[in-house]
């Protein structure tokens, strides 16, 4: 059992430095950039590395809870059982930061492209878009996403967390947004 906590410690250690290291390798210094024959825009810094810093005050968190354990304070509760929980939850948050890191809209001339959160990048034509129209994400209507419908049928979303206003300026398909 000793081994098996030394090896949690370690991990629940580890994990938080990887979300540093993958904060630091994936992400921009800028999450809107301008450039001649482009836009691109990112989730925002702020929401990647408030997900990092979570990681890793569960982390402390997480160690100072199971030595407690360990202790005795909280009875007969074994450190194991606390290290398992804390670990996926990091695990968990270390997920989340690289799919919400992911994410991206790259708005070009005639069509954009968009890079979920999960599988391939799509593109769309901004002239073979049908229909355009804000949905509401949650209940009570904090983030309202875009979504895009063109003539094939096909579809992308744009999260509300990103700059859509500017994004609809790009697209210029006034007549086809639903109010």
């Amino acid at each position: 059992m000793a081994v098996i906590r030394v090896i949690m410690s370690l991990l629940i250690m580890v994990v938080p430095v990887l979300a540093v290291l993958l904060e630091l390798v994936t992400r921009f210094d800028i999450v809107e950039r301008h450039h001649i024959h482009h836009d691109t825009y990112a989730v925002s810094l702020v929401v990647t590395r408030t997900i990092m810093l979570v990681n890793g005050f569960m982390g402390v968190l997480g160690l100072l809870v199971s030595w407690l354990c360990r202790v005795g304070i909280y009875g007969q509760v074994e450190p194991v059982l606390t290290m398992s929980f804390f670990l996926s939850f990091e695990l968990a948050l270390l997920i989340a930061q690289s799919v919400v890191g992911r994410y991206q809209v790259v708005t070009y001339e005639d069509h954009l492209t968009v890079t979920p959160f999960v599988g391939a990048t799509r593109s769309m034509r901004y002239a073979d878009i049908t229909q355009m129209r804000y949905r509401q994400r949650f209940p009570g209507g904090f983030v309202t996403d875009l979504h895009l419908t063109a003539k094939d049928g096909s579809h992308v979303s744009i999260w509300g967390i990103l700059d859509i206003d500017q994004m609809l300026l790009r697209i210029d398909r006034f007549e086809v947004l639903e109010v």
